[in-house]
């Protein structure tokens, strides 16, 4: 049996308190075999910029190349944590996305060099702990922060499932309560020096690198079957014609209807026109004013796709 579809089979279609899980739990103990010499992979983004169906896809494309799926994010969001090694596992995740003094010969016993794809990394701070090696290719995608902060707020209030960490899902409901107790415009005035920086700092360590793909999500969505071609182009991987039509099955960008309680609410771009008071997008224009010239969004009285 092809190798790919020995890994095809224990990767796919498995709860996430099932085999996914074993990639990470037998990577952070030391003992994956990992059956390829290929540079490691990984995919950058954040939150509400269809990170997890990326996430997905590309983690299906990166066992085409027979790399190996690393989700560590959606491993810690998903366990109980009652296993001694999963309580670990979330201290090393919570390490990875804070300046903390975590001794960083870690990352080197996680984040290797070959055969391994990581993401969705939905924080920038271990960018530097990722890409260390020559050869990782990465793909950064991101959406017009100004959507995604007001995307944000109603998956916070509305929508978005309550994580099986016990630790994760408490500080879910807790922002729940507190965010539904101010407007969108005063939830998203509390984000803004935080996000602001986090797009900073993918745009001065990842931007413009040659071994880094940068995709926005506006394109994604307007034109699913190109920015597919982009993403096999740049980790060259070659299809069948067949393959690449089921890859193209799986987008799905119709909302007939916003629904605030629907995880896929509004995927058009442009929705914080709608959602934000004039004042609310003057603050989001100046804050992000670098960012959105740098990625090509418009400040003006519309959206730029």
């Amino acid at each position: 049996m092809r190798l790919v579809t020995k890994l095809r089979r224990r990767f796919e279609s498995c709860p996430w308190n099932g085999k996914r899980n074993d990639f990470v739990r037998t990577l952070f103990r030391g003992d994956l075999k990992v059956p390829s010499h290929q540079p490691s992979m990984a995919y950058f983004t954040v939150h509400r910029c269809a990170s997890s169906f990326v996430g997905l896809l590309l983690a299906d494309l990166a066992l085409e190349k027979k790399i190996i799926p690393i989700d560590i994010e959606g491993f810690v969001h998903a366990t109980e944590g009652s296993a001694s090694i999963d309580q670990q596992l979330v201290g090393f995740h919570r390490s990875c996305f804070s300046n903390s003094s975590t001794d960083k010969t870690i990352y080197k016993q996680f984040f290797r060099p070959k055969g391994l794809f990581f993401g969705p990394i939905r924080n920038p701070n271990c960018i530097d702990q990722v890409l260390v090696e020559d050869g990782t290719k990465s793909i950064l995608m991101l959406r017009d922060p100004r959507d995604v902060l007001t995307s944000l707020y109603f998956s916070i209030i509305y929508s978005h499932a309550i994580p099986e960490n016990p630790e994760a899902g408490q500080l879910l409901l807790r922002l729940r309560d507190e965010g539904s107790q101010i407007s969108i415009d005063e939830y998203i005035g509390h984000l803004i020096a935080e996000w602001s920086e986090s797009y900073r700092t993918y745009c001065s360590k990842l931007i413009d690198r040659p071994d880094v793909l940068f995709l926005k999500y506006e394109n994604m969505v307007a034109d699913f079957p190109s920015w597919f071609d982009q993403v096999t182009e740049f980790w060259q991987i070659d299809l069948s014609r067949r393959a690449k039509e089921k890859y193209l099955r799986r987008a799905n960008f119709n909302v007939m209807r916003e629904n605030k309680n629907a995880h896929k609410r509004k995927v058009t771009p442009g929705d914080f026109l709608a959602k934000l008071q004039p004042k609310t997008i003057e603050i989001l224009n100046h804050e992000f004013r670098d960012v959105l010239d740098r990625l090509g969004y418009s400040t003006i009285a519309r959206a730029a796709a």
